[in-house]
Parts: structure tokens; C-alpha cells; sequence
């Protein structure tokens, strides 16, 4: 009985033992690592996040350098079989990861509606059942992988940025040959270590009018709330059907998206609370601002690649106005290639009715085994079963 009793135990400090090997072989070199954390989300203008669900997981953040610590605060997560196919060679290895391993709110997303004008004046509230998958048909990002030189200055309008060849935008509203941007916007790219990056965009399986997009617009200047009446008037509009947005693509990507104009959209008066919250809708009004119901919004969005490096943007004349500052990282591990690697990229955007804003984009990604810490707590757990069955049985 004796010798069974101890047979038991060598098993279990066998079996610890290997659990606390395999945690510590977290490599990832040159084949498949799993993906087992990160998030990826935008953000629009100063605080409205794609998806809106992201409000209750990050709040308004993350603010300053994406790390370990401050991460994407995102609800894309990863699925339970994400992986990523990770290069040879010297450190920063390149990441291969395929499409839609980062999902949210799929197969069917809950309907969300968010307050805006707190935030952006022009808008009263969004109401959308926005699904997201990232990245769109895959993507690699690698050392070198973010184009342009070390530095890069970009804004609408200007040629696109290449390996040798730098726009060097001059403001927010010059280009770099002197003249007007196509509209208000700069994004500026600085290197850090390895300008390690690359584009990646991201795919919305549900979106517009079909699947509950609304849009509710503060066409006639309200500058205070509540408000209920004649007086309080909106704007209904629908955003148009898409399935694939190129906030993170590569430099100069462009997109126009169409409107769609359904039966019933156009002014209304209604009820709205002190945060943009719409409560009941009434009548159609006569034109306001010279606005004729039925009107649309088009929008057109020109993108910028993702970097672990520094990126500034801005857009000006907006109260208040936008100007940021992200910063990703690269905390891999040199030798196995496992770790934590965070990216950000930024959007410009131009709307016909709401006007222009800088938009936001940040991926934080976990590569490798789970940490040493679960597999300890395996092992341990392991090793106590072991011993209690011992003990029961003496």
C-alpha cells in the first residue's frame, strides 16, 4: 500500500513538474501561438467607442502609453482557438494573425444606444447593434512593417507616405506642397525602436438601418438639455450598410461610405434627456438650417497604419478641440516570443452634417501558453489531490 501511496505521489511531482516546464516553454517561434488576451476597439471623436460596449469595460480610456497595464480596454476579445503564426529570426519577430480572431457580438449583437452630446454637441445619441471582427481577411505586422521613414507627417489630401518618402504635412490644414487638405486632419508616425507595424482593418458584419443603426442629429444647435416640444427638434439619419471599415489600414486608405434612406427619416420634434437621450419622437418639422427632410450624410475616412511607435493626430477648430497622443509597446520576450505587444493607429474622418474628427485604434494582443502563475496553480492543485488521496487512504 505503501509503495502505491508513493507511486501516487511521484506522479503528481512528475505531473507538477511538467505543467511548470510547459508554462515556462511559453515559445512562440517560428509556428502557431495562441492568442490568450488582448482586446482591439476604436474610438470616434473624444469618447465614443466601437463597439459601444466598450463604455462599460473601459470607460473613456485608455489614456497615455497602451501596456501591459493600461491596455485597449476593449470589448473585441479573442476566441477561445484565436492564434497568431509568429516569424524566425532575430527579435521583434513578425505576427500572422488570421482573419477574425478578435471578435464581439456575434453571431447576433444586443442593440446599444450611447449619449453623445456630452461629448459631441453636433450629435444627440447613437443607438446601433454593431457586431466587430478583426482583423479583415488577416494581417502581418513586422519590424519595418509601418511605412514611411522614421518620421511621418500625413493629412488628407497629401501624397501617400512611402519607404523613402515623407509628406511632411505642414499643419492640420496645409499639405506638404503648401497647399489645402481636403479637410481638416494630421496624423504624425514616430519611430520608436523597430517601427514594427503594419495595416489591419476591421470588419462590421452588422450595421445600418436593418440592423438598428440610428443616428440622431442636434440639426438646429440646441446648446442646453432636456428639452421637450415645439423648440426640440432632431435630425434622424442612417448610417450607411458596411462590412468593412479601414480605421488601421494602410496609409491614405480611403472609404466614402454611402448613406441609406429608409421611409421616416428626416426632422422631428421629441422629447430628449439632459445627455442626448432620446425618449419619444413626434412630428416632422419644415425645414431647419436649410436642411430639407429627407437629407443624408455621407462620410469619408482616410486611414493610418498600426505602429508600437508614437503617433500624434489632430484635428483643429473643434470645441473642444482634438489633439492626441498613443503610444503602443512591444514586451515580448527576445529569446521565445511569447508576451505582450500593444499597437495604435489613427483615423481621420470628415462628415457631411457633423463635420470632421480624429479617431482612435488601439490592439493589445497575449501571446503564448497561460502565464507560469496557472501553471503552478495546476501543479500545486495536483500535488494536493495527490496527498489528500494518500491520506484517505491511510
Amino acid at each position: 500500500m505503501r509503495f502505491i501511496q508513493s507511486l501516487g505521489f511521484a506522479a503528481a511531482i512528475a505531473l507538477a513538474g511538467s505543467l511548470i516546464a510547459s508554462s515556462a516553454q511559453a515559445a512562440c517561434d517560428g509556428g502557431a501561438c495562441p492568442i490568450v488576451g488582448g482586446s482591439q476597439r476604436t474610438q470616434v471623436s473624444r469618447g465614443l467607442p466601437f463597439p459601444i460596449a466598450a463604455l462599460a469595460n473601459g470607460g473613456s480610456g485608455p489614456t497615455g502609453k497602451v501596456s501591459f497595464f493600461n491596455n485597449a480596454g476593449g470589448a473585441v476579445v479573442p476566441t477561445p482557438s484565436a492564434q497568431a503564426t509568429i516569424g524566425t529570426g532575430a527579435h521583434p519577430r513578425s505576427i500572422r494573425v488570421p482573419d477574425a480572431q478578435l471578435t464581439w457580438g456575434l453571431p447576433v449583437p444586443p442593440t446599444l444606444a450611447v449619449q453623445i452630446f456630452p461629448i459631441n454637441p453636433a450629435l444627440f445619441s447613437i443607438k446601433t447593434k454593431l457586431a466587430n471582427a478583426w482583423p479583415n481577411g488577416g494581417a502581418t505586422f513586422a519590424a519595418g512593417g509601418r511605412t514611411g521613414p522614421s518620421t511621418v507627417t500625413f493629412c488628407p489630401g497629401a501624397p501617400f507616405p512611402t519607404a523613402s518618402y515623407n509628406p511632411g504635412c505642414l499643419g492640420a490644414n496645409t499639405t506638404g506642397l503648401g497647399g489645402p487638405t481636403d479637410f481638416p486632419g494630421l496624423m504624425r508616425y514616430t519611430k520608436t525602436a523597430n517601427q514594427f507595424g503594419g495595416p489591419a482593418t476591421q470588419r462590421w458584419p452588422n450595421f445600418g438601418p436593418s440592423r438598428g443603426g440610428t443616428i440622431h442629429l442636434n440639426v438646429a444647435g440646441i446648446t442646453a438639455l432636456p428639452c421637450n416640444g415645439p423648440g426640440c427638434v432632431m435630425g434622424i439619419i442612417y448610417p450607411g450598410d458596411s462590412t468593412n471599415q479601414i480605421w488601421g489600414g494602410a496609409f491614405g486608405q480611403t472609404t466614402v461610405m454611402a448613406p441609406v434612406s429608409p421611409t421616416g427619416f428626416g426632422v422631428y420634434t421629441g422629447s430628449i434627456g439632459a445627455g442626448g437621450t432620446v425618449f419619444s419622437i413626434g412630428n416632422p418639422t419644415p425645414p431647419i438650417a436649410s436642411v430639407n427632410p429627407p437629407f443624408v450624410q455621407t462620410a469619408t475616412s482616410i486611414a493610418g497604419p498600426f505602429t508600437t511607435g508614437r503617433l500624434e493626430h489632430s484635428v483643429p477648430g473643434l470645441i473642444p478641440p482634438e489633439e492626441f497622443v498613443l503610444t503602443g509597446s512591444d514586451q515580448r520576450n527576445a529569446v521565445t516570443g511569447d508576451g505582450y505587444i500593444s499597437m495604435v493607429s489613427g483615423n481621420m474622418a470628415n462628415r457631411s452634417l457633423s463635420g470632421p474628427s480624429t479617431n482612435r485604434v488601439w490592439v493589445s494582443l497575449q501571446l503564448g501558453v497561460p502565464e507560469p502563475g496557472m501553471g503552478l496553480g495546476l501543479a500545486a492543485s495536483a500535488l494536493f489531490l495527490a496527498c489528500a488521496g494518500a491520506q484517505r487512504r491511510r
